[in-house]
């Protein structure tokens, strides 16, 4: 999953560069913006197993997580 949101920030950085992200850029955000709430949604299941299974500590640290990619994926305005 990382390395599919890794190639998207890297196809947005060069296409920048080369003067043709106007032209690849709703695609690519919309691309971008599936991952991301994919992303989440296995690291909230992964939180809700934890939780069951009593292991606070996993459960902190997967929601700090997800508060994280939330805050730092604000320019895109996701409906999480």
């Amino acid at each position: 999953m990382m390395t599919k949101i890794t190639l998207l920030l890297l196809v947005e950085n060069e296409s920048k560069k080369l003067g043709i992200w106007n032209r690849l850029q709703p695609q690519w955000t919309e691309k971008y913006i599936m991952e991301i709430k994919t992303y989440v949604q296995i690291i909230d299941a992964i939180a809700k197993q934890c939780e069951n299974s009593r292991q606070e500590y996993k459960v902190t640290d997967l929601r700090n997580s997800i508060k994280l990619i939330k805050e730092t994926n604000q320019q895109y305005a996701i409906d999480w």
